[in-house]
Order: structure tokens, then sequence, then C-alpha cells
């Protein structure tokens, strides 16, 4: 089957146009949280959905309910393991994001609305809970959906860095140009959670 094919909407319509067959199976997890685990065994398609008090929630939500959470002036850290991340890494952030501002001329409103909203900054302990919460296999990502950093660098400059040109920008174009998206990202953040010297 093709790529598409594999796109929710292709999937809903495929289902509802050409009558596959499907198992919708739902575990109560406790605390009102609840799965939804969608099969479509012809397409060798699964989905899990994760509901709170029934309302839709995302897989970050529920996997974080118990992470610890501190708050500085522009970040609100939600962190898996607390001996990963101290003052010094919340420090080093907060000045990175100073520096920055000046860099991407934000003036004082912009950076007050980054004050009231905070910049959602998820640090996880490995790779592999990484993936739980995106999908992903990987060391750290900026989660384009909910404007999240999900890493497991407790300084992860780079991928901070897509977070800010996107809130410089605005409304996003279709295409962004890939110096805005990597280009700049890897010239003042480093790649691979390493900045440059």
């Amino acid at each position: 089957p093709s790529t598409t094919l594999f796109r929710s909407d292709s999937i809903k319509n495929d289902i509802v146009n050409n009558g596959r067959r499907y198992t919708i199976n739902i575990i109560d997890l406790g605390d009102n949280y609840s799965k939804l685990f969608l099969s479509v065994p012809e397409l060798s398609y699964q989905k899990e959905f994760y509901f709170q008090d029934q309302k839709y929630v995302s897989p970050i939500s529920y996997y974080t309910q118990n992470w610890k959470r501190i708050e500085s002036k522009h970040f609100a850290f939600i962190i898996s393991d607390s001996t990963l991340f101290n003052s010094y890494c919340m420090d080093n952030l907060e000045n990175y994001i100073m520096k920055m501002a000046g860099l991407l001329q934000f003036d004082g409103e912009r950076l007050r609305e980054l004050e009231d909203r905070k910049i959602y900054y998820f640090l996880c302990r490995d790779v592999d809970e990484i993936k739980l919460l995106t999908g992903f296999s990987t060391l750290g990502m900026y989660n384009l959906a909910y404007d999240f950093v999900i890493t497991t660098f407790n300084c992860h400059y780079h991928e901070l860095l897509h977070l800010l040109m996107n809130f410089k920008l605005g409304r996003l174009p279709l295409y962004t140009h890939p110096f805005l998206q990597e280009g700049f990202a890897v010239a003042y953040g480093g790649r691979g959670g390493k900045e440059h010297g």
C-alpha cells in the first residue's frame, strides 16, 4: 500500500467507502485516563488514542502526568528524572533566550508573551522515553504540533531555536526556507545536542 494510505483521513475514508473491518478496544488506565486502540487488520494499521475525562489528550499528556514540573521566567520544564536537571541548566537556557531575543529582535511585548505562555521543555531520560511521547526514535526534537521541545539534552539549543524561529515568523509560510528551518538552528545552536565552540 502507498504511504498516503496510512494517513488518518485515508484510513477513515477507506473504512467508510470500502467497508474495511476494524476493531476498537477501550482500556481503562486509571486516574480518569483511558486508551482507545483502533486496529484495521487488512491495512496493517494500528493507532492509539488517549483520553482524560473522556476528552482526547496527547500521549505526551498521559505519559508525563507524574513527571516533575519546574517553572522559570520563560520555561515550563517537565522532567522525567530530576537528577538530570539543575538550576545551572535552567540559567543557561534563560540566558540563551535573552541572547537569541536580541539577535531575533524580540521587543518587550514579544518577550512578555513568551514569559506568559512559557516554552514547554520536556527532558526525557533516554531515546525510549522520547519514542513513547512522540513515536520518533531520536535524541531530541521540536514538536511543531504542540510547540514543545522534547529532548534528552538538558540544554538543547538547536531544537529551542526551531521554536524561537517559528515564534519570530508568527504566521508560518507553507514552505519555510531551509535556512530558517535548519540552517539557523545549526548555525546558532549546533547539532546533535552539541553547541558550536
